[in-house]
């Protein structure tokens, strides 16, 4: 697999993003793990793409490797609360299509009827 990108990253250290699976992407930068990428296929047969990268210019080292090697449509999931994944996943390219709820459900129910439901709060 061993496609290998590499570019400038943060304080002159060369970030060097490999295709180490069919589905795995990993970032290194002087020799320590700066990010990983993953795609997985959903039940569907959309592929969604998540990056995991402590900075900015890491990230978006991953999203472009990730991005010459798959196949679009791809899709990501972001929390719109999380303005920085946000912003990184839109500097790729990606735009919103559709908004979800998350929603909280206890695993026990106290009694019929007791249990709420309603909107994830961060």
């Amino acid at each position: 697999m061993d496609f290998v990108h590499s570019t400038p990253g943060t304080d002159n250290h060369p970030v060097v993003v490999t295709r180490v699976s069919d589905t795995q992407w990993h970032a290194v930068e002087d020799d320590l793990t700066a990010g990983r990428g993953v795609a997985s296929r959903r039940p569907d047969g959309r592929l969604f793409i998540s990056i995991d990268a402590w900075h900015g210019a890491v990230f978006d080292r991953i999203a472009d490797a990730m991005l010459a090697d798959l196949p679009t449509p791809l899709y990501t999931v972001v929390d719109e609360a999380d303005h920085d994944s946000r912003s990184a996943s839109e500097r790729a390219g990606f735009t919103t299509a559709r908004r979800e709820w998350g929603y909280l459900v206890p695993p026990t129910r106290r009694s019929p009827g007791s249990a709420r439901c309603g909107p994830r709060r961060a």
